[in-house]
């Protein structure tokens, strides 16, 4: 099988954290590398140098990189052959230099030491953990199964690969006898416990109740919280809120996508450990003989102890609210995603026609100390009327309320929000249907949720693999102003060990700077180009390195064969 590896960009920690995100598109297996993004971004590289590694390196893979803030070098290791013996592996290094402007100093070799990839080193070949898989069976009945996950490394990527095996199951009760069913799930990466918020099924089950239990890996069950509605809801959203201190809480959560019109599947990303739970109900049309109000919402903080610790209800301007997105920073929540006026949510959110659904209006919500500090709802007409693109741009791509795939949200340090997300189309290809992305859009509103501007962006490539996956993008905050990047995608190449093949997506990075007050955008700037066409793509491990010391960052990549190193300096300014 031919494995395809894309980028997407997260700013969640500094550290290479890989998260392989498994997908099938159109008949072909995609891995997605989350790569790290910090700082600010200018749109000049201070410094830009080249390498040509050896035949050995480039048939190995680069495994580490290193930066010494003291002498300012920065060491790349490649792997260049590996053995395993009795479970215990030897590796040789190929270790580059290079000096503070990225000039080659020297190459080092080490013959049969030990491989000091920190995840190797702590687990080995191959090593098991036991966890648990919680999900309704077929007819809706909450089934807890154990699980046995083995995870063996793999030589070729530089990670390990994990197969899942089953084990006993049990089907929870409460004290009445009555079963469950399972209604949103949270995992936490740390203890490997999860948090199951489920209802109850049978004759004598509370109607309009929900139940939170935590489940640790050896299926004891404990629940820590109960909550009650007068009338049926219907959930809105759900999803994991960062609140590590560390964490930039952007909501920059890559979606569970299903590759078929009808809607998108839950989003499983984040991690319990450090992350609270929001949910979003609305009121369902099911209590409109009490009643009910289409414009009653109430929104549920959950920590990560499984406890509901805010219940704040929402009247709304627009009563069906599709949100997106969800962010969380300096004890302020934000809420944002299209509307419409008129129904129920219920009534108008189904699967066989929300991908088809044209929406009027885009409404957005901050909640700060338990109270709605502002709700705002925003008509496609002011889209229209702020729409502003990058000064050489002749085309004038919009939001026209139809299908739109959010990205992220950011807060900017005077309380305004950008919104950045892509516009897409469904198509037919080999009598598969699948998604094609089209062009990128951000929204700026500014401290009380008034749209600001609305920019529209004519990617550099438009061919069809830049169509066939999201575009990777991201921002970043600059003194009084506001840095919009996008990864733009220019084809693939092919890498090859022995038999195995991986489909590297050949990204480099576009810059453009907003202007945080005026809402000016200035035109987009490209890295990685010779004499105006991409040369050098992203390293599909090591793409962005941080170096906080000079307050810049160094683009890593390499050209299309993976022959030689570009190294692309910016400056944070």
């Amino acid at each position: 099988m031919r494995f395809i590896a894309l980028f997407l960009i997260s700013e969640n920690t500094l550290t290479m954290n890989i998260m392989k995100i498994t997908r099938l598109i159109g008949g072909t297996l995609i891995l997605i590398w989350m790569l790290p993004v910090t700082g600010l971004f200018a749109q000049k590289l201070a410094i830009e140098s080249t390498y040509t590694i050896t035949k050995q390196a480039k048939k190995g893979y680069l495994d580490e990189v290193k930066y010494d803030p003291a002498t300012k070098v920065t060491m790349l290791s490649f792997v260049t052959r590996a053995k395993s013996n009795n479970k215990r592996s030897k590796v040789n290094y190929q270790n580059y230099f290079f000096d503070q402007d990225y000039k080659f100093i020297k190459v080092e070799e080490e013959t049969e030491v030990d491989y000091r990839n920190k995840l190797y080193q702590k687990h080995g070949d191959e090593y098991s953990v036991e966890g648990i898989s919680i999900q309704n069976n077929l007819v809706g009945t909450f089934v807890i199964k154990k699980k046995l996950i083995t995870y063996t490394w793999d030589w070729f990527f530089g990670g390990y690969n994990k197969k899942k095996k089953l084990l006993e199951k049990i089907k929870p009760k409460d004290e009445m006898g009555n079963k469950y069913t399972l209604v949103r799930r949270w995992e936490n990466d740390e203890t490997g416990e999860v948090l199951a918020m489920v209802g109850g099924k049978g004759k004598n089950a509370t109607p309009n109740e929900y139940s939170f239990m935590m489940i640790d890996k050896s299926l004891n069950m404990k629940l820590t919280d109960v909550a009650k509605f007068d009338d049926p809801k219907t959930i809105v959203y759900s999803g994991y809120m960062p609140m590590a201190a560390d964490d930039d809480n952007s909501g920059d959560e890559e979606e569970g996508e299903e590759e078929e019109e009808g809607g998108e599947a839950e989003d499983d990303d984040g991690n319990l450990s450090n992350s609270d739970i929001a949910i979003l109900f609305a009121a369902s049309s099911l209590g409109k003989k009490a009643d009910a109000d289409e414009h009653s919402y109430i929104f549920w903080r959950i920590n990560n102890n499984g406890v509901i610790t805010e219940k704040i209800p929402l009247q709304t301007k627009a009563s069906v609210w599709d949100v997106r997105q969800v962010i969380y920073t300096e004890n302020s929540i934000f809420l944002m995603g299209p509307a419409n006026e008129g129904k129920y949510y219920d009534q108008v959110m189904s699967k066989s026609n929300v991908e088809n659904k044209k929406w009027k209006l885009f409404q957005m919500a901050k909640i700060t100390n338990q109270k709605i500090e502002y709700l705002t709802t925003t008509n496609l007409d002011e889209f229209d009327a702020k729409l502003k693109t990058p000064p050489s741009q002749k085309k004038t791509p919009s939001y026209d309320g139809k299908r739109i795939r959010l990205a992220f949200a950011k807060l900017l340090p005077d309380g305004a929000v950008v919104i950045a997300g892509q516009n897409y189309e469904w198509v037919t290809q080999n009598k598969v249907r699948r998604r094609s992305y089209r062009d990128p859009i951000m929204f700026h509103f500014d401290n009380q949720g008034v749209l600001l501007s609305q920019y529209g962006v004519r990617r550099e490539e438009n061919q069809k693999s830049a169509t066939y996956a999201p575009t990777g993008m991201w921002g970043s905050i600059g003194k009084g102003c506001f840095y919009w990047t996008i990864y733009e995608m220019n084809g693939f190449a092919d890498e090859k060990e022995g038999d195995r093949k991986i489909t590297r997506a050949l990204l480099y990075p576009s810059v453009a700077r907003i202007d945080a007050k005026s809402g000016e955008i200035g035109d987009f700037v490209q890295f990685g180009l010779v004499k105006d066409k991409p040369t050098y793509y992203l390293h599909r491990r090591h793409g962005i390195l941080p170096i906080k010391e000079d307050n810049a960052i160094v683009y890593l990549g390499t050209d299309k064969p993976g022959k030689v190193l570009w190294f692309g300096k910016v400056v944070l300014e």
